[in-house]
């Protein structure tokens, strides 16, 4: 029996099939061969990237609860509407829903001022600071709720549960939260608020307050800064809606849970005398035969890890980026994992068997020799290196007319737990290793 393969529509047939198996690893959101870590009991495997906002991000953050991501950045295309003599685009902060894989602007400047945001706690609300104030920013709505005016600096947030009525706690410095821009004396304060924006408590601070820590009930407590000369005992300050005073009662940290399981490590690559790469990993925590899957080869420094563990978001080349991570035990991820190294296997196999074909129809149904088997084939592959994983069985020259093309082995891929073999017509078939 002939080699089949020799007629031009035949010789189409096998390169189609040869471009088929090529992309069968590509196909999946996720790769199990290279997106994937262990740490523990459990895998994380990273998807496919998303686009979370338009290029000129500048900075990401992830809402308290990992709901939204929150991307600052310029306006590029309005940049090149400007008159020569605006100073530069305006900044634009875009939320991007993780459930829907939406994003839609929220906040926009006149000019390039300035923007910052900080989560609170686990909540999906942040904070916004910008050239007209700042906000309680709810990142579901977009809506946006004035805590203090353009004069007032906040420093930094602090969240607390608060029995059940969550709360959080600004500083600001420069003026009054409440006066209006180039009035007022400069001063600082501290003020309580709930999730709606509404003020709990407020009180004028001093800059040589530490803290804050929190009462049993609920409301920030401080302590003195003491200098190296002073003898004078520290005092301790509690923040209520009467009022701020001396305190002697309990007071503890309150720091939201974490889950240190896995991270981000950013890997800076040097090519040439110029040009530095940085790349992005996700990495386990604890040492395993899977510690560190790729993220991105190409990004910026600022990049954030999602409070739920369940997405990473960074810049590749001005454009924030979000992949999302599913979770699952071990057991079940090295399941799959085996089934991929077998499809990876039997794609080898067929993408050399296939290469065989096409070899055999370019020369009068005559298969490479075995010596040179490798060097034969290689201008039918894409991937140069399968030939050399394919180990050839047959010598070469034309497969013998009494033999069936289905039953003839050629040659075969050896994988984890077995072989893909290939046969004289083109397919291929799985034979597993014989148990010991």
């Amino acid at each position: 029996m002939r080699f089949p393969g020799i007629s031009l529509a035949s010789k189409a047939l096998a390169i189609l099939a040869l471009a088929s198996a090529t992309a069968l690893a590509t196909v999946p959101e996720t790769d199990p061969l290279s997106d994937w870590i262990i740490d523990g009991d459990f895998a994380y495997g990273l998807m496919q990237p998303e686009a979370a906002a338009p290029s000129g991000a500048e900075e990401v953050t992830w809402s308290g609860d990992g709901s939204s991501l929150i991307t600052v950045r310029s306006d590029r295309k309005q940049d090149a509407d400007l008159p020569e003599a605006r100073v530069g685009p305006p900044t634009v902060v875009t939320v991007w829903n993780r459930r829907s894989g939406k994003s839609r602007d929220v906040y926009k400047t006149s000019g390039d001022a300035p923007v910052f945001v900080a989560p609170l706690g686990s909540f999906s609300s942040v904070v916004l600071a910008g050239e007209a104030g700042t906000f309680l920013m709810e990142t579901g709505s977009g809506r946006l709720v004035r805590l203090a005016g353009p004069g007032a600096t906040y420093r930094f947030p602090d969240t607390h549960p608060a029995l059940g009525a969550p709360r959080f706690l600004l500083f600001f410095q420069g003026v009054s939260p409440d006066s209006a821009p180039g009035t007022g004396s400069p001063s600082a304060f501290a003020r309580v608020y709930d999730m709606n924006g509404a003020v709990l408590a407020a009180g004028s601070v001093t800059p040589n307050l530490m803290g804050p820590k929190w009462s049993p009930d609920g409301w920030p407590v401080f302590r003195t800064r003491r200098s190296r000369q002073s003898t004078a005992p520290a005092e301790t300050y509690i923040l209520r809606p009467d009022g701020m005073f001396k305190y002697e009662g309990p007071a503890v940290d309150y720091a939201e849970p974490t889950d240190p399981a896995i991270h981000l490590q950013e890997v800076e690559t040097q090519i040439g005398e110029s040009t530095q790469i940085h790349s992005l990993w996700l990495q386990s925590a604890e040492k395993s035969e899977l510690p560190k899957a790729l993220v991105a080869s190409d990004v910026s420094w600022r990049f954030a890890l999602s409070p739920t563990n369940d997405a990473v978001a960074y810049i590749s080349r001005g454009v924030p980026m979000v992949r999302r991570i599913l979770k699952m035990p071990k057991g079940e991820f090295l399941e799959l994992l085996m089934a991929a190294k077998k499809r990876r296997t039997m794609s080898f196999a067929k993408q050399a068997v296939t290469a065989i074909m096409i070899y055999g129809a370019d020369a009068d149904d005559a298969l490479p020799l075995n010596g040179s088997f490798a060097d034969a084939i290689q201008p039918y592959m894409k991937n140069a290196e399968i030939a050399r994983q394919f180990t050839y069985t047959f010598g070469g020259g034309l497969i013998p007319k009494d033999a069936d093309p289905s039953k003839f082995e050629l040659g075969y891929v050896q994988g984890d737990g077995g072989r893909a073999v290939a046969y004289g017509d083109g397919h291929v078939v799985w034979v597993p290793d014989p148990k010991p």
